[in-house]
């Protein structure tokens, strides 16, 4: 697997434990919700099993008491008795339609109700016959006569009583069928509750050692990451002393070698002068060498000293109209002067912010490079060009001179390097270790794009400052 593919993984394997932690928690809740729902389903029917059973003694205890009533009248002919028979027949019709409402659900119960209507109807016609009878006589036999022949109260009670039985039983069956369900239901419930915690428990311990492992991972490296980045300090305060270090010295030789070339210079020329009759031709030429290359050493120091300054100068930043600046660089230019047949063109420049001074100097020898190594074609072209986008501002200086070859470039700003020879093209190799100073210095950055015989271009880029 690619690194960065295993790093991904790695890092979201604990935002996926996390994450399958709580859909693990909201399926528990869920499903909980939902076993508890049917759990509370089976108790409402359990107690509506339980009502009608009450529902059912509730009846046969008022016919009964209206019976009980009726045989006590028809004795006594007390009208106290008529008490609990008056309550039966207000309260047996109610008791009736409430079972019916109550067993509606179950056909076989419905039918059972119609049933025990009929019986309740017939009793209570029964019973109100034999109080009729008795309050119409003087005497108690033909109302106990009727109630203890031929009438048929007491087979029509029994056969009301074995009916409700049979309804009793089997709603003490239905509501022993679901009580066994909500000892089903409660039992999974609690295995769903445990194992689920368990799992999401285990899930979330796991997501959390995965967590630690990558805590202290990430804290090593962070340690290792300090220790570099106090080595890398260490060697950059070092490299930064040792470039000082560099400077100073080469400020402090170029200053010295001045002296012993102007005494070789001057001897030279007093040599040139005051002896110039006593010495032959060799003698004279021996002595224009020496003229030259003490020039050439006087222009050697001057560089070493500008990329020495171009280090240990103090940037003092300001906004630039570039193309103004490169106006004028092109009009201080001798090439400029001289190669009347060279055309430039300058384009609209956005404008900069850095030090006048240095970037003045980076177009001096970007320009003076592209007159220079251009200087030898048909038809010499330089353009100048610069934009701008969201980070930097980018310019470039193309030519269409001799060019250079790629497999060279790193030697391209090496201070002294040089890809052309001295002979072909005069130079002391530093400009353009001076142009990548400058930048690098402004915070931004140089490179080029060449081929041999069709032209370069540089470019150099230094932050927007918006």
């Amino acid at each position: 697997m690619n690194p960065r593919n295993r790093s991904f993984w790695k890092e979201m394997l604990p935002i996926f434990g996390i994450g399958l932690g709580f859909i693990g928690i909201s399926i528990l809740a869920f499903s909980s919700y939902t076993h508890i729902g049917e759990i509370q389903d089976h108790t409402g029917w359990a107690n509506h099993s339980h009502q009608v059973r009450f529902e059912l003694e509730q009846t046969i205890f008022l016919i009964s008491a209206a019976h009980a009533a009726t045989r006590g009248y028809a004795i006594a002919g007390n009208d106290e008795f008529l008490a609990s028979y008056e309550s039966a027949r207000r309260e047996l019709p109610e008791k009736i339609s409430e079972l019916a409402l109550l067993v509606a659900d179950n056909p076989a119960q419905t039918q059972s109700i119609s049933m025990l209507k009929l019986d309740v109807d017939h009793i209570m016609a029964l019973q109100e016959h034999t109080i009729s009878l008795r309050r119409n006589g003087n005497t108690a036999v033909p109302a106990l006569t009727y109630f203890a022949e031929g009438n048929g109260q007491v087979s029509a009670l029994d056969s009301m009583r074995v009916l409700v039985t049979q309804m009793q039983d089997l709603e003490a069956e239905l509501m022993a069928q679901r009580e066994q369900r909500i000892t089903l239901d409660t039992r999974h419930t609690k295995s769903l509750l445990i194992f689920g915690t368990a799992g999401v428990y285990l899930v979330f311990g796991m997501t959390f050692l995965i967590l630690g492992r990558e805590v202290r991972q990430r804290k090593t490296a962070d340690r290792a990451l300090i220790e570099a980045n106090d080595a890398l300090q260490l060697h950059t305060d070092q490299l930064e002393q040792a470039n000082k270090d560099l400077e100073g010295f080469s400020y402090s030789i170029s200053h010295d070698l001045r002296i012993p070339l102007r005494a070789v210079a001057g001897y030279a020329n007093i040599l040139s002068e005051d002896y110039e009759e006593k010495l032959d031709s060799n003698g004279k030429r021996l002595l224009g060498v020496i003229g030259e290359n003490s020039k050439r050493m006087g222009i050697l120091i001057d560089e070493l000293l500008a990329f020495s300054k171009s280090g240990r100068q103090a940037l003092s930043r300001t906004d630039i109209d570039m193309h103004a600046m490169v106006e004028n660089t092109l009009a201080e230019l001798p090439q400029h002067e001289s190669s009347s047949s060279t055309q430039v063109v300058v384009e609209e420049l956005p404008q900069a912010y850095g030090d006048h001074a240095l970037l003045k100097q980076v177009w001096m020898n970007l320009l003076s490079n592209a007159f220079k190594y251009s200087s030898k074609a048909k038809a010499p072209n330089i353009r100048v060009s610069g934009t701008r986008n969201d980070d930097e501002v980018i310019y470039a200086v193309r030519d269409n001179g001799v060019g250079f070859d790629m497999q060279y470039y790193n030697k391209l700003f090496g201070v002294f390097q040089r890809l052309h020879s001295i002979e072909e093209f005069p130079g002391t190799g530093v400009g353009l270790a001076i142009v990548q100073r400058i930048v690098i210095r402004h915070g931004g950055r140089v490179w080029a794009e060449g081929t041999i015989n069709q032209g370069a271009t540089f470019y150099f880029a230094l932050p927007n400052r918006e």
